[in-house]
Formats: C-alpha cells, structure tokens, sequence
C-alpha cells in the first residue's frame, strides 16, 4: 500500500483488519483513483498458502472531510459505514457514500 500512496500521506492501522490511509488535499475522485490503485495491486499479488496459490482481495470504504462532515471522526464514521456496505456486498470493491448500492444488496428485497 505505501508505494500507491503519495510520500505524505499517512496510512496506519484503525483496528484488527482494518487500516486507513489519510491523504490531505486530495479531492474524492482523486482517492477513489488511489484507492483502485491499491485495490487493484492487492489482488495482483499471489502467495501460497498449503501447496496451493491464494490471492487476497481488500474492501474499501471512502469519504472525504466535507462541510457536512467537517470533522475527521465523522469522516471516518462515514468511510466505516462504506466499508461496511462494500463487505456486505461481497468485498473488493470501493464505495463511497454516493456509490449506488451494490447489486448483492438490492436484489431480493421489496
């Protein structure tokens, strides 16, 4: 992830399984380019695991300090809940909060 993202951003880990990158004065479609980026070099990258080839795959979930969410706890509140959805719906994808919901959510419900 460190060579995807530029030399002052700051990435670092939130809790367990989950890490987070800031990237200061970068416009969220920026981010959604760096964060397909990353996505895309994750699952590129092949490792065995008991005689067998396995490639691991990353969920992402994006928001941005806006007015409406001007403080970086709320951001990142906001970036959880993406993430969250992208996992419900079957993971390795990037969502933000104005992504459509994803296809695995809507199908099936009334």
């Amino acid at each position: 992830m460190q060579k995807d993202i530029r030399n002052f951003d700051l990435a670092g880990r939130l809790s367990g399984q989950m890490l987070g990158v800031l990237m200061p004065e970068l416009a969220l479609h920026e981010g959604e380019a760096a964060a397909e980026r990353i996505r895309t070099a994750v699952e590129a990258v092949a490792t065995l695991h008991n005689g067998m080839e396995r490639t691991v795959t990353i969920s992402i979930g994006l928001s941005e300090v806006d007015p409406e969410h001007a403080d970086l706890e709320s951001a990142l509140a906001l970036a959880a809940a993406c993430l969250h959805r992208a996992t419900l719906a079957g993971g390795n994808r990037i969502l933000t909060p104005g992504s459509p919901p994803p296809m695995a959510l809507v199908e099936g419900t009334v």
